[in-house]
């Protein structure tokens, strides 16, 4: 085949890979040793089967040549990924890999007794040069940063090391060719099946990748194989016919054309990975249930952190205080910050977006109790309708609006007397509290601002959702704690409000996971969050009474409802008035289908063994401190 046809086959195999790994990014992140892997495998069957006819054909490269090779490209590949996590920006990974031109001519020159002309020299500086000024302008948004100067050069060293090697590789590849002849894809299979060992030190998160990879992810990975087999067969073909500057020539303008397709097609900007790699996500109400959680699930994904938390004289950490006494957490550039801000002080706001710059945002912060809500109707209003609004502005303000994700935590008590059963992203709102009437706001300032100014803003409707991190004042957590208490004798009875309410409940955990994939999603849009099953507040407390061995009868109505101990005769359970909402809303239960054809989500934990959960934590809680 002609040399051109050649490179442009390269070219085009090689970019198709990436892009198919860019929509694999989308849908699932941090999943590239697991797909590295999976290539590896891949590739080195191929060659089991076709390229050495499961060792019937005779190698004609010795394998010594071929172990060496194989480490140095597994180093090489090591050292890359490694220095993300060393304040180590893609920009600057892209320059230093512009940079192996360079370094391969020097090697060349210097170790080799190779000589350029002055042509080649000039051709290689212009592209070098010419890829340095692109990701600068690309990159001209990304905030300074305070970094470990320590980590960052361990980082800097890092890339070095695969710089070189990089080059080293090359030139030891056109060497072995030259010696013992051009058996480009007798070396593929060679140096792909010997470097499959070195996986076993990332067994761990190659197997854990595995077990929350989607069917239809496998399908993308079947094709990133492919291509990726095309591409690397096509480098093991150049490498036989072009020097080892002219493969790093191909590579690095391949490299180039791929990061132009990720910019420009899939509407990445690098400001995205500024902190070592990792995308910078704020979340606003951080210290509650959803919020601790979702930290825990952004800060696994590799992302970078930073929480929005209210200056007050107590401390409400204790939900994310685990998060700072994790020393992996703080490994490399930071993983976790918190900020001191407001929903109320729009100034504050505008200048924490300015500073972190931050690719998601996960708006969590509100007045939540529905009770209290009709205490203080205003300041709810203030917090939880002005306050996403003055998020928006900020994001506007910051001239982020084209480059910000957003996400609003709106709720099921928007459809308050239900219109329809069950409840649908098309249903309907009759909001009957505060609460309810300041999300409503929320949700239609998300839909204006999403179609005003083009804002990637989403409305996650979220139904019931407990956890043992649940507020002491909502009724599941209420009823946890009572049980714990009367299971450890130092509480007789358990007073609740409206034991008819029927709620759609579900676990915290699972539904922050929903949350992020909402702003995975190609399109900006408002999805319900459920499990499509409701139980009433009665049912609960049977489930949590179960837990420590109580079953309950129940007598009376209305008011004079009481919960029995069947066992001993003792009440239980009594229905106090003051807990009735001045407006009640009495069913509740979801409808997931949007969520589960578009985002792959479903709820998967039932309310038994939410219920039998909470009830242990709380046990454990109370063993510890009967006060607390």
């Amino acid at each position: 085949m002609d040399k051109s046809n050649q490179i442009s086959l390269t070219i085009l195999s090689c970019s198709g890979c990436m892009f198919f790994i860019e929509i694999l990014n989308k849908k699932k992140e941090n999943c590239m040793t697991f797909l590295t892997f999976c290539t590896f495998v891949f590739i080195a069957i191929y060659g089991l089967i076709f390229t050495s006819k499961f060792f019937t054909v005779k190698r004609n490269i010795p394998l010594r040549v071929y172990f060496k090779i194989a480490f140095i490209f597994f180093i090489i590949n090591l050292s890359n990924n490694q220095s993300l996590q060393y304040n180590i920006s893609v920009p600057i990974c892209i320059v230093f890999r512009s940079a192996s031109l360079l370094v391969n001519m020097a090697i060349g020159y210097l170790f080799l007794n190779k000589t350029y002309t002055l042509k080649k020299l000039i051709s290689v500086i212009i592209v070098t040069i010419g890829i340095y000024i692109f990701i600068v302008i690309s990159d001209h948004n990304v905030s300074k940063k305070e970094i470990s100067i320590s980590e960052f050069s361990i980082g800097i060293a890092l890339l070095a090391i695969a710089l070189i090697l990089s080059s080293y590789l090359g030139i030891l590849q056109e060497n072995m060719y030259k010696e013992y002849g051009k058996y480009p894809h007798e070396a593929s299979f060679y140096i792909y099946l010997i470097s499959l060992p070195y996986f076993l030190l990332f067994s761990n998160e190659i197997l854990s990748t595995f077990k929350e990879f989607e069917r239809t992810n496998f399908i993308i990975v079947a094709l990133i194989c492919l291509f990726q087999l095309f591409c690397i067969n096509n480098v093991y073909i150049l490498t036989t016919e072009l020097s080892s500057l002219g493969v790093t020539m191909v590579l690095t303008l391949r490299k180039f054309i791929s990061v132009i397709i990720s910019v420009l097609y899939f509407g990445h900007n690098l400001l995205e990975m500024s902190e070592g790699g990792r995308k910078i996500a704020i979340i606003t109400g951080i210290t509650g249930q959803d919020g601790s959680y979702l930290a825990e699930l952004l800060i696994a994904k590799g992302y970078s952190v930073h929480g929005i938390i209210r200056r007050s004289s107590t401390f409400n950490t204790h939900r994310i205080a685990h998060l700072y006494a994790d020393p992996n957490i703080h490994k490399g550039s930071s993983t976790f910050q918190l900020h001191y801000g407001d929903m109320t002080d729009s100034s504050c706001l505008i200048k924490l977006i300015s500073k972190i710059q931050p690719a998601e945002i996960y708006h969590l912060a509100a007045q939540s109790h529905v009770k209290v809500s009709f205490d203080l109707p205003e300041y709810t209003a203030e917090v939880d309708a002005v306050g996403t609004l003055r998020l928006l502005d900020a994001i506007v303000a910051c001239n982020l609006q084209h480059k910000v994700k957003f996400y609003q935590a709106s709720t099921s008590e928007l459809y308050g007397k239900v219109q329809e059963i069950p409840q649908k992203e098309t249903t309907p709102f009759y909001p009957r509290s505060p609460y309810a009437v300041a999300k409503l706001y929320a949700f239609w300032i998300i839909k204006n601002y999403r179609e005003a100014y083009g804002i990637f803003a989403c409305n996650g409707i979220l139904f019931n959702h407990e956890s043992p991190r649940r507020g002491n004042n909502f009724v599941t957590r209420k009823i946890t704690r009572a049980v714990a208490k009367i299971s450890i004798g130092v509480q007789e009875t358990l007073s609740l409000g409206n034991l008819d309410a029927k709620r759609d409940w579900g676990h915290a955990k699972e539904y922050v996971e929903a949350m992020w994939r909402i702003l995975q999603h190609d399109v900006a849009d408002d999805f319900v969050i459920s499990t499509g099953k409701t139980q009433s507040v009665r049912d609960f407390c049977n489930l949590a009474f179960a837990e420590i061995g109580m079953k309950l009868i129940w007598q009376g109505e209305g008011v004079n409802e009481v919960g029995i101990e069947e066992k001993t005769g003792k009440v239980r359970v009594r229905v106090d008035p003051n807990y009735y909402r001045p407006t009640e809303v009495d069913l509740l239960i979801g409808d997931p289908t949007k969520a589960k054809e578009i985002l792959g989500w479903e709820a998967k934990i039932t309310l038994k063994e939410l219920v039998q959960e909470m009830v242990a934590s709380d046990i454990a809680l109370m063993k510890e401190n009967p006060n607390a």
